[in-house]
């Protein structure tokens, strides 16, 4: 198992809330450069930055959904600006890390998701699907009681592109053809094979991550053992509720999403906790990039948002302090730059009474 190190920090994606342009219109229906598009290319040049282990988060609770993601040091500030790069106007931003304040006197529910198929065939992606892949599972949390907590976490890494591994995925391919003959579902449903060999050789001849997919709903304690087993019950379909947002991208063929037992209390959090990488299984950039993604937030409820746009500093703005000419009194809060400024002693006795 691989956890992140206790000086891990979480940051919060604030989207600005901007109208769709007739140039985006454009390109989303012709070149289908999509946030998924964006988020997928990203993740590509971020596989070649060889960057750590990080976690990328949907976290739920009074009502407003925000989208985190939670990495340590240098990883997180090259997150960060390649985030920006598909949101210029978007606002990241460090927030508490939400899992540190479940205690065991909550009520805790977990489920791992899992892949029905090999690892070597993809689920469907953005590229299949009719609608942007997160709506379904934001419209889901959306509906859940606003004193809930949900987080859905993909714990990730990327997987390198080593000799031993491309081997490991040839003789999986191999194993996979001698077992397609004892499949006889496709002894009557012709077509598939050729479909499943495409899928396969896109998904493991690209880049490619390891993922843990985890879900979980978070209920304050009950006092009384009855309202205890009900909520154990409701949080169970709340965890329901939100994986069958993700079934969107299930092909019934290739490969689909498999939400295992529900557990509750607070030791199977401890995972969630770490963001642990336990028996992960690997996806592809274009996967990865379907289930978490910046998107418009115009179709989408309750996304955390910037409230004011904020813009960078003038580039001659005072800030050296071994001027003695300078009065401070005041700092930048641009992208997350704490940088102390002041005014010249000249312009203040020019401009201020």
């Amino acid at each position: 198992m691989k956890k992140l190190s206790e000086d891990r920090k979480t940051y919060c994606c604030y989207l600005p809330r901007v109208a769709t342009s007739t140039a985006d219109a454009i390109y989303d229906a012709k070149w289908k450069i999509t946030k998924s598009r964006r988020m997928h290319e990203l993740l590509n040049e971020m596989h070649e930055c060889r960057i750590g282990h990080f976690a990328l988060e949907i976290y739920s609770y009074l009502q407003t959904i925000h989208l985190c993601y939670t990495a340590v040091g240098a990883t997180a500030n090259i997150i960060a600006g390649m985030l920006y790069a598909i949101f210029p106007d978007a606002e990241i931003r460090e927030i508490e890390d939400f899992t540190s304040n479940i205690s065991d006197k909550d009520l805790i529910a977990t489920t791992e998701v899992k892949l029905g198929n090999p690892d070597i065939f993809p689920t469907n992606t953005y590229k299949d699907t009719y609608c942007d892949p997160l709506e379904p599972p934001v419209n889901a949390i959306s509906q859940i009681p606003s004193n809930l907590k949900v987080i859905v976490q993909f714990a990730t890494q990327n997987r390198l592109d080593t000799t031993p591994f491309h081997f490991w995925l040839w003789l999986q391919r191999n194993i996979d053809r001698i077992r397609h003959i004892f499949r006889a579902k496709y002894w009557f449903k012709k077509g598939v094979r050729d479909l499943l060999v495409e899928k396969m050789l896109e998904k493991t001849t690209g880049k490619m991550y390891l993922l843990n997919f985890r879900i979980a709903v978070i209920d304050p304690a009950n006092d009384n053992d009855e309202a205890f087993k009900a909520s154990k019950e409701e949080l169970a379909s709340y965890v329901d509720q939100i994986f069958s947002g993700f079934t969107v991208l299930n092909h019934p063929d290739v490969n689909w999403f498999e939400r295992g037992p529900i557990r509750f209390g607070l030791r199977y959090f401890k995972d969630i906790q770490v963001r642990a990488l336990r028996n992960p299984f690997i996806v592809s950039t274009k996967e990865l990039s379907s289930l978490w993604h910046l998107p418009n937030i115009g179709g989408l409820p309750n996304i955390a948002m910037v409230l004011s746009k904020r813009y960078g500093p003038p580039r001659d703005l005072p800030v050296d302090k071994e001027d003695a000419e300078i009065s401070f009194f005041a700092e930048t809060i641009y992208r997350e730059q704490h940088i102390p400024f002041g005014i010249y002693d000249e312009d203040r006795r020019r401009h201020m009474y």
